[in-house]
């Protein structure tokens, strides 16, 4: 989540507990993400919502993603985000 809202120009603000916390010029609200590998789908849609993506952008970015990581396997690579992709899959945000 944090590397989707990285290449969506969300800045990295600071972290107090498992939160990281960013801001985007132009938006007034910042953006608070759990420090978790995987988030349920309310918090997920909630945060979605905040960054003004639908879930077929999400899943296009975090693809793009993960297949520019290098030394991952296939393997690890679908299981990093296999519940976002079940929970959004043909849903809109």
């Amino acid at each position: 989540m944090r590397k989707v809202a990285e290449r969506e120009g969300w800045k990295f603000l600071r972290q107090r507990g498992d939160h990281m916390v960013f801001e985007k010029p132009g938006n007034p609200q910042n953006l608070a993400i759990p420090d978790k590998r995987e988030l349920g789908e309310g918090l997920l849609r909630n945060l979605l919502r905040t960054m003004d993506l639908s879930a077929d952008e999400f899943l296009r970015l975090a693809k793009k993603w993960r297949h520019t990581r290098p030394g991952r396997s296939s393997r690890a690579r679908h299981s990093v985000h296999g519940r976002a992709d079940a929970s959004l899959s043909g849903r809109e945000v």
